[in-house]
């Protein structure tokens, strides 16, 4: 949207509501570090494993169901911040909507693959959450998932396959949103010059 001589992207924030009268009304989020207690968000430097906090949204869901929605949506983040090698997934950057005794895992927020800046250096290929204790992305395996389904008490052969699922579905997807930006400085052709490559070898 242009505001005058500023071009911004508006996006719609997963913690308002507006009501029937048109007032907006904050809803009660907490990100994961909060949620936990943890003042660290990377998992190597004392921040919350996944499976602490597969653990909380089980320990803190209303219902059965709550609890597998709330695990099945995060197992799905982790996967796809994995697949596309997103250096900054870690739990600052999840987050659960409190209604009453109702929670649920916030929509997936600053999510940004790092394929495209990659460089080559250890620490471009590290991730903030651990898979089955692998922080490099470039070495997480098919055991590491396994180790990881075990970890979080999920069924290891459905993880495998949402990994090789959306292992498949990334560098069409990714294409389609580059292919809806417009690229009028040609940083869009930059960028899908260093990443679809990137991703399609991944």
């Amino acid at each position: 949207v242009d505001f005058r001589s500023e071009r911004a992207i508006v996006i719609d924030r997963f913690d308002r509501a507006r009501d029937d009268a048109g007032h907006v009304h904050r809803l009660h989020q907490e990100d994961l570090c909060q949620a936990l207690g943890v003042r660290e968000k990377y998992e190597d430097t004392g921040g919350p494993s996944a499976a602490r906090i597969v653990a909380l949204l089980r320990d803190s869901a209303a219902s059965p169901a709550d609890a597998r929605r709330n695990t099945e949506a995060f197992l799905n983040g982790l996967v796809f911040n994995t697949v596309t090698a997103s250096p900054d997934a870690h739990s600052r950057n999840y987050a659960v909507l409190l209604d009453g005794d109702r929670v649920h895992l916030a929509p997936l927020y600053d999510v940004a693959t790092g394929l495209a800046y990659s460089i080559g250096t250890r620490a471009s290929r590290r991730l903030s959450m651990s898979i089955g204790g692998v922080f490099d992305w470039e070495a997480i395996d098919a055991e590491a998932w396994r180790r990881c389904a075990a970890e979080l008490g999920v069924d290891e052969s459905a993880v495998l396959d949402r990994v090789h699922r959306m292992t498949a579905d990334a560098p069409a997807a990714f294409t389609a949103a580059l292919d809806d930006v417009e690229d009028w400085d040609g940083s869009v052709t930059d960028v899908r010059t260093r990443l679809l490559p990137a991703l399609e070898n991944r």
